[in-house]
């Protein structure tokens, strides 16, 4: 069976991009996308998926369920322990992504300007785990 990439961005725009970004890194990859965090949040920790996704990337800034309580939520349960879980935002100073490694975040990234970038961005994440 394939990889599952789970994306939980409030901006549909966003979601579509790294949509984009991912199908351009790996065809094959399953992508189930998220605007609302509450959902994913309660779909991911309900065990509804038939399969545990391999890569969760969440936006940090989004109302109600910021990206940081999505992540902090992710890794209080033992069946996100070997997920790579990766956070991103528009801006990302070096004291947030420190907080956010520390909090449990795989990986960090400030959003690229280009589609590109997302791809180089992605590969470089995803080649880690040898897809």
């Amino acid at each position: 069976m394939g990889k599952t990439v789970v994306l939980i961005d409030d901006d549909q725009e966003d979601l579509d991009i790294m949509k984009r970004a991912i199908e351009a890194v790996d065809p094959s990859l399953a992508c189930l996308s998220f605007v609302y965090p509450a959902e994913a949040l309660r779909l991911l920790q309900s065990k509804e998926l038939v399969v545990q996704p391999d890569f969760v990337f969440i936006d940090i800034n989004m109302p109600v369920i910021t990206g940081d309580k999505c992540l902090k939520a992710l890794r209080k349960d033992k069946d996100f322990d070997d997920i790579i879980i990766t956070l991103y935002s528009t801006s990302m100073p070096e004291t947030v992504a420190e907080a956010l490694k520390a909090a449990g975040a795989n990986y960090v990234f400030e959003k690229p300007v280009r589609l590109r970038g997302y791809v180089e961005i992605l590969t470089n994440i995803m080649a880690v785990q040898k897809i």
